[in-house]
């Protein structure tokens, strides 16, 4: 048994000194939480602001006024459907369609065969888009098409590069800001030359004049409900919310991850379907009967002869922004 010395004893060890309290951490607002989980359908839809699209509402406005109205309402109506369901399939299975497709098919041909059909409709389209990109540069800058082709194709690497090193948050930033511009371009000389109210409400009828104008309206359906946006819109809803706490929380958090879907589509869809009927308005309201409108380089000129500079230039920018973000 140890020895003690009298009353020199050694003290009792102190307890240790209580941690401050700390501070509560900050929480989001909800509205901003919610907010956050906003972005994949507003990279998606600028698909639907392609220079495809474009085209034709330029034209259809053009010939016919605003006859076809109804048709951009329509396929606009038919892609928030297309859309939230490939994102859905994204959020739900964190799988893409393409992955999905892939496992469904049992036979390696007929996925190969699938695969070959989906890579052709994809590049097909995006000739136009790159086509659009390079026309922009032309009426811009007099960028000579096949250099601007080549500029178009690589600024839109550089974005994907982006996506790849600085992940999915900061690429839809950067698209976002790209769908701005478009959204200005396009939608500016609406209101510096208003389109006729009334003309508006009865284009909201649905009819045809005439066997062009059903191609027409084919061509504008066509250029909005687009392969590759259903594809991508999968992939880029299954990127978002791969490493997201609420879908961690599974099946708890998926709900609100497809709500919040719900919404994204809905402001995506209703910015891409705003700025198409813009685009035909404004062809309604001051291109109609113009020889030439038939293709960018003729609606640019036309409308730098009836509006002014600002507008066919303003048109142009939004152009170029429509062929890099698209492609």
């Amino acid at each position: 048994m140890p020895k003690t010395r009298g009353p020199h004893r050694l003290p009792p060890p102190r307890a240790a000194a209580p941690a401050p309290p700390q501070a509560p951490r900050a929480r989001r607002p909800r509205r901003l939480r919610a907010a956050w989980l906003l972005g994949p359908a507003l990279v998606a839809g600028v698909a639907y602001l392609d220079p495809g699209n474009v085209a034709s509402n330029m034209t259809a406005g053009a010939r016919f006024g605003y006859l076809l109205v109804w048709v951009v309402v329509l396929g606009n109506a038919m892609a928030w459907l297309i859309q939230y369901l490939s994102a859905k399939l994204g959020v739900v299975t964190g799988q893409s369609l393409a992955e999905t497709l892939g496992r469904r098919f049992r036979s390696d041909t007929a996925r190969r065969a699938y695969w070959l059909q989906a890579e052709l409709v994809a590049m097909a389209t995006d000739i136009a888009e790159v086509i659009g990109g390079a026309v922009a540069l032309w009426l811009l800058f007099g960028v000579p098409l096949p250099v601007g082709g080549l500029l178009t194709g690589a600024v839109s690497l550089a974005l994907l590069v982006v996506q790849q090193r600085r992940g999915a948050r900061t690429f839809e930033f950067v698209v976002i800001a790209l769908l701005a511009i478009i959204a200005l371009g396009f939608t500016y000389g609406v209101f510096v030359a208003p389109p006729d109210p009334a003309g508006v409400v009865s284009g909201l009828v649905p009819r045809f004049e005439g066997t062009e104008s059903v191609l027409l309206a084919a061509s504008i359906l066509g250029a909005t409900i687009m392969p590759h946006a259903i594809y991508a819109h999968s992939a880029l809803a299954r990127d978002r919310f791969a490493g997201d706490a609420l879908t961690a929380a599974r099946p708890a958090g998926i709900p609100r991850l497809l709500r919040a879907t719900r919404w994204d589509v809905a402001i995506a869809l209703a910015i891409a379907g705003t700025v198409n009927l813009a685009i035909l308005l404004l062809a309604a309201a001051n291109l109609a009967g113009v020889p030439g409108t038939d293709s960018l380089e003729g609606a640019y000129a036309a409308l730098h002869a009836g509006l002014g500079a600002a507008v066919a230039t303003l048109f142009a920018v939004g152009l170029l922004a429509s062929g890099l973000a698209s492609t």
